[in-house]
């Protein structure tokens, strides 16, 4: 079995591999099985990632909430390891934050509510869900705080592997979604 950090390695540079169109064409699949999901037309909020180093872009997911009038939120995080969620109306409005990542405004925060979904940003998953981040722990914090959240992976195909080792504080995805299949 391969450590974290070598499958870390080695998928964040298939990943960074990837050309704008390989990028385009698996977001689009993506973000199809996406809103076709009870779970993702019955939610009212969404709590979503902006990608960086072609991960799968949530751009038009975050259009597709905002034109049904979900409440879509951002995060924030801080250099204490805290993250939050503030609200998006327009994307026109981010700007780079910390790690340059696109960042909402911090007007508007979001305390997240039972039916609230969140995307988490992933270098690989395993077939049990499992996640491996970025080393960071933001998302694990967060999810720890709001563990009702319904949790969302997206991914291509070559980022889900068959299982590594996790941890205590690992928090694991409720539904994987590539671009050829989902995994529930």
């Amino acid at each position: 079995m391969f450590t974290k950090d070598a499958i870390r390695e080695q998928i964040k540079s298939q990943r960074l591999r990837l050309t704008k169109e390989e990028v385009k064409r698996a977001s689009a699949a993506c973000t199809a099985r996406l809103l076709s999901l009870a779970e993702y037309q019955e939610c009212q909020t969404i709590l979503v990632y902006s990608a960086i180093q072609n991960e799968i872009d949530t751009t038009a997911i975050i259009k597709n909430a905002l034109d049904n009038k979900k409440t879509v939120g951002l995060p924030v995080s801080y250099d204490d390891g805290k993250m939050e969620f503030y609200s998006v109306f327009d994307l026109s409005l981010l700007s780079p934050g910390r790690f340059g990542i696109l960042e909402p405004p911090e007007s508007i925060l979001i305390e997240p509510v039972r039916d609230a979904m969140i995307f988490l940003p992933a270098v690989a998953y395993d077939k049990r869900k499992n996640r491996i981040g970025y080393g960071k722990g933001y998302y694990d914090r967060y999810m720890e705080r709001y563990p009702d959240l319904y949790a969302i992976g997206l991914a291509y195909d070559f980022q889900v592997v068959d299982s590594f080792e996790t941890e205590d504080y690992d928090k694991p995805a409720d539904i994987i979604i590539t671009d050829t299949q989902m995994i529930l």
